[in-house]
C-alpha cells in the first residue's frame, strides 16, 4: 500500500539516527518507487539515517547502483538522497558527478499535475543534473565546484537555479565563483535571482554587498528577501548599510519586513540603535512579523533590554504560542548576556541620534531620530507636521 509506505517513511524520517538499522535497505528501495512523493520522503529519511547507511557496504553499493538506474526520477532521487546525507555521503561524490551530464527529465508526474492540479515535484527529484549539483555542494566535493558553476548559463532556468543552490551549499569554499554568480542577479527568472542572492550570501564576501543593496528594489519579493538575509549574514561588515536595510521595514511583503528586522539586529552597534522602531513591530497584526521582531530584539544587547517590558507583555499576552515562545527566548537571551541591567531609555540613545529625547528645557519637543517606541512616534507625528519638522517618507 503506497499510502502506508509513505507514512512509514515519514515516521522513519522523524526517528533519524534512532531508526532500526534493518530498515535502511527498505528505505533505499523506496527511492525506486514510481511515486515521486514516496521517493522524496525516502531521500529525506536517508538524510537522517546517513551514519547507518554508510556503515553497511551492501547498502552503499545499492544506493550507488540507483545512481545508474534507467529511470531518470530514480537517479535524481538517489542523488538527492546522497545530498541529504551531507558530508557523510562524500565517498559517493564521483558517482554523483557523472550525473552532471545527464540531461534527462522524469515526466511521470505530469498526469497527476494535469488531473489534480498538484504541484510538480522539485527539480531535484525530476532532473538528475539538478540533484547532482546540489548534492555535490552538500557533500562538500570541492573538486567539482567549477563543474557546478559551469552550468550557470544553462538555457533551463531550473538548472541555473540548482547551480546557484549547489554553489550556496558549498558556502565559503566556492567564494572564487563570486564573479561568475554576480551576473546571475540579472537573470530573467526571479527564482534564479533569489537563489543567486542566497548563494552569494553563503559565501560571506563583502564584495557582494553593493549587489545585494541593488536587489533591495527588485520587483520580486523573494529576491528582496534573500538579498536582505544575505546582508544580515555579513554582520558588522555590512554596518554601513543599516539605513538601506531599515527601509525594507516598510516593504509591502511581511516576510521581507520580518527578515529586515532580524538583519538589522546583526549589523553591529548601528543596527542595534534601531531597536525602538523594531519594537513598534510587536504590535503588527502579522504574527510572523511579531515573532521576528522579538528574535531581533533578543540579540540587540542593552538597546533590546531597554524594551524588556514590551517583550514581557508579548510573552504573557500574545495569542500566538510561537510569538510567546519567541518573547521568552528573547528575554532569556538578553538575561544570559547580562543586558537586562540597562537603564531603560538611555540605552537607546547614542551618538547617531536614534533616541527620542522628550522635551527640551524650553518645553519644545525635539525629534532626534527613530525613537524608543514606534507607537509614541506616531502620536507625535502631528506635532512635527504642524511645526514643519516632519520629513515625509521616513516612516
Amino acid at each position: 500500500n503506497n499510502r502506508t509506505r509513505h507514512s512509514a517513511l515519514v515516521a522513519l524520517r522523524y526517528m533519524g539516527g534512532k531508526a532500526p538499522a534493518n530498515c535502511v535497505g527498505a528505505v533505499i528501495d523506496a527511492l525506486a518507487s514510481k511515486d515521486s512523493a514516496t521517493r522524496q520522503e525516502a531521500a529525506a529519511g536517508l538524510g537522517g539515517m546517513a551514519e547507518l547507511v554508510m556503515q553497511s557496504a551492501k547498502e552503499v553499493d545499492k544506493l550507488k547502483g540507483l545512481l545508474k538506474n534507467p529511470d531518470a526520477g530514480v537517479r535524481a532521487a538517489a542523488a538527492h538522497a546522497v545530498g541529504c546525507m551531507g558530508t557523510q555521503g562524500a565517498s559517493l561524490a564521483e558517482a554523483i558527478a557523472e550525473l552532471l551530464a545527464d540531461d534527462a527529465e522524469d515526466r511521470s508526474a505530469i498526469a497527476l499535475q494535469m488531473g489534480t492540479s498538484s504541484k510538480r515535484p522539485p527539480a531535484q527529484l525530476r532532473l538528475p543534473r539538478c540533484a547532482a549539483m546540489v548534492a555535490l555542494g552538500r557533500v562538500k566535493a570541492s573538486g567539482h565546484i567549477g563543474s557546478v558553476a559551469a552550468l550557470l548559463p544553462d538555457e533551463n532556468w531550473e538548472v541555473r537555479l540548482s547551480a546557484c543552490e549547489g554553489l550556496g551549499a558549498y558556502g565559503e569554499m566556492a567564494r572564487q565563483e563570486l564573479s561568475t554568480l554576480t551576473p546571475v542577479l540579472e537573470d530573467d527568472a526571479y527564482p534564479v535571482r533569489a537563489m543567486a542572492c542566497y548563494a552569494m550570501g553563503e559565501m560571506k564576501s563583502t564584495e557582494a554587498l553593493s549587489s545585494f543593496i541593488e536587489r533591495f528594489s527588485d520587483p520580486a519579493h523573494s529576491v528582496r528577501l534573500y538579498a536582505v538575509m544575505a546582508v544580515g549574514q555579513l554582520g558588522q561588515q555590512a554596518e554601513e548599510y543599516c539605513h538601506d536595510v531599515f527601509k525594507l521595514l516598510n516593504d509591502p511583503v511581511s516576510h521581507v519586513r520580518a527578515a529586515a528586522a532580524i538583519a538589522l539586529s546583526k549589523l553591529g552597534e548601528t543596527g542595534q540603535s534601531y531597536a525602538g522602531v523594531i519594537a513598534g513591530m510587536l504590535y503588527e497584526e502579522d504574527a510572523e512579523i511579531r515573532r521576528s521582531a522579538l528574535q531581533a530584539l533578543g540579540s540587540m544587547g542593552s538597546r533590546g533590554a531597554a524594551l524588556a517590558e514590551d517583550i514581557t507583555e508579548c510573552m504573557y499576552g500574545d495569542p500566538i504560542p510561537a510569538v510567546r515562545q519567541a518573547a521568552a527566548a528573547a528575554l532569556s537571551s538578553l538575561g544570559a548576556a547580562g543586558a537586562l541591567q540597562a537603564d531603560g531609555l538611555a540605552a537607546l540613545e547614542d551618538a547617531g541620534g536614534h533616541g527620542y529625547e522628550g522635551e527640551t528645557e524650553g518645553g519644545e519637543e525635539q525629534f532626534e531620530g527613530l525613537g524608543q517606541y514606534y507607537a509614541e512616534i506616531q502620536d507625535k507625528k502631528k506635532h512635527l507636521q504642524s511645526s514643519g519638522k516632519w520629513i515625509e517618507g521616513i516612516f
